[in-house]
């Protein structure tokens, strides 16, 4: 366990889903008005027809819009919507970032298993690093800022100062001042 690190427990993990969920609301409200409208018209269109198995692409749809919202945001940011008014963030276990097919197996199928009968998500409770099942399968840990953590991953901010140029406007600073000895005779002390 990190001792720089302050873990999200349950309590704001299931506050920022919650967040996610109210996000998820609008493009799933219009999945499901898409299939109202096709039910009632009783027209056969390929978006209602059974395609794998008994699912129609429809289905397939409102399964893949929350699973790309996941992998996508967590993968490019770090945080859902619902992490990051929270404060919140997915890391590696080295506190880097998160590769792609890391956040793919966490989102995916972790998060399936951590669903089954929801003890994947209780298993937070006991845990020092407050993993779920899908962050011990992917090997993360979800934190927040405190004790002046930062939020930014440390090769992202190293990678950006990297490439920055300095700025031209910038005047150079005075030379350091040696207090161990008195000031000569023509020199001020500050």
């Amino acid at each position: 366990m990190r001792e720089d690190v302050c873990y999200a427990g349950f309590a704001v993990r299931f506050f920022a889903w919650l967040v996610d969920m109210l996000v998820m609301l609008i493009p799933m409200s219009m999945l499901r008005f898409a299939r109202w409208v096709l039910l009632l018209s009783r027209v056969s269109v390929p978006m209602n027809q059974a395609l794998l198995f008994r699912y129609t692409p429809l289905d397939i749809a409102a399964y893949l819009v929350p699973v790309i919202y996941f992998v996508a945001m967590t993968w490019s940011q770090g945080a859902t919507v619902g992490k990051m008014l929270l404060k919140l963030e997915v890391i590696s276990v080295e506190r880097g970032r998160l590769t792609f097919w890391q956040t793919v197996l966490r989102e995916t199928v972790g998060r399936y298993l951590s669903a089954v009968a929801f003890i994947g998500y209780l298993m937070i409770l006991p845990d020092r690093e407050k993993r779920a099942l899908h962050d011990r399968i992917a090997d993360t840990r979800v934190i927040y800022a405190c004790q002046g953590n930062p939020i930014r991953r440390p090769d992202t901010v190293r990678n950006r100062n990297a490439d920055a140029a300095p700025p031209d406007n910038v005047t150079p600073s005075a030379p350091p001042v040696d207090l161990s000895k008195p000031p000569e005779s023509g020199e001020t002390p500050l």
